[in-house]
């Protein structure tokens, strides 16, 4: 996901998962310890959808 949308609907939803995520519209975010990389990481799982097992 580059942050490149197709309508201004999907530009939105791209640029609230950044938003999400504590990014900017670019994905970009500058960390400084692995706790903030942790940090986005459980965002992103939480936003994630759930897998489901049959």
């Amino acid at each position: 996901m580059d942050g490149a949308a197709s309508t201004p609907e999907e530009e939105q939803k791209v640029q609230k998962v950044w938003s999400l995520l504590g990014m900017d519209g670019g994905g970009y975010r500058r960390v400084d310890t692995l706790d903030e990389v942790a940090e986005i990481v459980d965002r992103a799982l939480s936003l994630a959808p759930r897998a489901r097992v049959r």
